[in-house]
C-alpha cells in the first residue's frame, strides 16, 4: 500500500498574515492584561436605566428569549467550527489517499509530472 498526500502550497503573503494575526492576538492579550485596552465592554452587567450590557450578557439574554435563540446559539458556533476545521485540513493537513501496490514489489519512478497534480499543490509519497 501507498499512500499519497496532497495538499495546498501556501504563499508567502498568506504565511505573513497567519503571523501577524497570531502577533495582532497576543499584542492584545498584552495590553488588556496589562489594563492599557479596557475590555469591560464585554462583561458589563444589565444596566436597567439605560437597558445596555455587555457584548457576553447580550449574548447570554439573547439565547435565553426563546428555544429558537438558543438553537442558534448552539448551531452557528458549531457551523464556524466546522468550516475552520475543514480550512485547516484542506490546507495545512491536505487530502490524503491509499492507493493499492498491485502486486509491484520495488520502487519504480516515474518520468514527468502527474497528470491528476493541480498546479499550487505539493504531493508526497510515502
Amino acid at each position: 500500500m501507498q499512500t499519497i498526500t496532497q495538499k495546498k502550497k501556501l504563499s508567502k503573503g498568506t504565511w505573513v498574515l497567519i503571523f501577524l494575526g497570531i502577533a495582532a492576538l497576543i499584542t492584545f492579550i498584552v495590553l488588556a492584561a496589562v489594563g492599557i485596552i479596557p475590555v469591560n465592554f464585554l462583561t458589563d452587567p444589565y444596566d436597567m436605566e439605560t437597558g445596555t450590557s455587555g457584548l457576553l450578557v447580550a449574548y447570554a439574554m439573547f439565547g435565553t428569549a426563546s428555544w429558537i435563540n438558543a438553537a442558534i446559539m448552539i448551531v452557528l458556533p458549531l457551523l464556524a467550527g466546522m468550516v475552520f476545521m475543514w480550512i485547516i485540513y484542506r490546507w495545512f493537513k491536505g487530502q490524503t489517499v491509499t492507493v493499492a501496490t498491485a502486486g509491484q514489489s520495488s520502487y519504480t519512478p516515474q518520468t514527468g509530472a502527474s497528470a491528476s497534480a493541480a498546479s499550487g499543490t505539493t504531493t508526497e509519497i510515502n
